[in-house]
């Protein structure tokens, strides 16, 4: 439980800084202007997330979530690679799920599913995939 606590304030710290950042980059763009694409907006910003966490993975040792003062935790590489990848197909699952919410949901039941289902969903995984990869923290 420990170790799932661990990750989740480090994933929950690299998404959001990753979310600000996108967030910078799509205010001058036409995603900005038009209300009606407000919906699609979560999705772009877990899709591009999940893109960015496997390819740190590919082009690093232990990937971004690590970044976040990860050699604390003293996980081994393979720990590191096998969560970071794990998350970004999570990351990509919910931004698929949220395309099919878009379209399936109406705008009340969109904004429901939107504060209800993501970040339970993220907490879950933080806590089971270290029992899943037994995953232990260096004490």
């Amino acid at each position: 439980m420990k170790t799932g606590l661990s990750l989740f304030w480090r994933v929950l710290i690299t998404q959001l800084a990753f979310s600000l950042l996108v967030a910078l980059l799509l205010a001058s763009s036409a995603l900005n202007a038009d209300i009606s694409l407000i919906r699609i907006k979560p999705t772009i910003v877990q899709v591009s997330f999940a893109l960015v966490l496997w390819l740190s993975v590919q082009f690093s040792k232990n990937g971004l979530v690590h970044l976040v003062w990860g050699g604390r935790l003293g996980l081994g590489m393979s720990s590191w690679r096998s969560f970071t990848k794990m998350l970004a197909v999570l990351m990509f699952l919910l931004g698929c799920t949220n395309l099919a919410a878009i379209y399936f949901l109406t705008m009340k039941e969109w904004l429901i599913f939107k504060t209800a289902v993501p970040l339970p969903i993220e907490i879950i995984f933080c806590l089971t995939v270290p029992r899943i990869l037994n995953m232990k923290l260096s004490e």
